[in-house]
């Protein structure tokens, strides 16, 4: 079971010192995230610092030629002697506004916080089908409703605890691999979304 650490992009000596920092907390590699800054020039930047796995997350083709990604990807295949891996995907999004009524759960922070990562996800087209595969109809037309409306709480109250449970499991840093390896048994590999928590001092 391999275990990530993801993180948004950063200055690149800030990339080289995260990537360094993450191999010797005993993370296998790292999944650098385009938005501000281009998730290229920071797997450069960690490939050279750290000898461990580098990825991009879901990096956006269509800005991008495709002949200039390819390179680009195959010298940083070069540089990591072949631990990098390229994730390419498209952001589609839907501005009609729409009117929704409140909606309330009491739950805790943490139930409450990975609700609303569900929801995220839930609410893009990439990932969209799996809640009607799951037998949850419906609810990715209200979570993107609330999206619509700017409403992230209505979004995570949308995401009931029955359907939280397929997603979510709960563990110290040091137990999550395993955990998860146990719920789900096929799983190789496992990456951490919340790179910038201080994972070196509290796991």
């Amino acid at each position: 079971m391999k275990f990530d650490v993801m993180t948004g992009g950063l200055p690149l000596r800030s990339m080289a010192t995260f990537a360094r920092d993450a191999e010797r907390a005993g993370f296998s590699g790292i999944v650098v995230t385009g938005g501000g800054r281009t998730a290229y020039l920071g797997c450069g930047a960690a490939a050279l610092a750290a000898d461990i796995d580098i990825l991009t997350g879901v990096a956006v083709a269509f800005p991008r030629s495709p002949m200039v990604t390819a390179e680009t990807a195959w010298e940083l295949a070069e540089a990591t002697s072949g631990r990098f891996r390229l994730r390419l995907g498209k952001t589609v999004r839907d501005h009609r506004p729409r009117v929704h009524r409140p909606h309330r759960r009491r739950r805790g922070p943490l139930a409450q916080l990975c609700a609303m990562q569900v929801a995220f996800y839930g609410s893009t087209p990439n990932y969209s089908f799996i809640f009607e595969q799951l037998g949850f109809e419906g609810t990715t037309a209200r979570i993107r409703e609330r999206q619509r409306a700017r409403d992230l709480a209505g979004m995570a109250a949308e995401v009931s605890d029955e359907l939280l449970d397929h997603f979510v499991v709960t563990g110290l840093r040091n137990e999550l691999a395993d955990r998860i390896l146990e719920r789900y048994e096929l799983a190789t590999r496992v990456v951490s979304y919340f790179g910038d928590l201080d994972w070196t001092h509290d796991p």
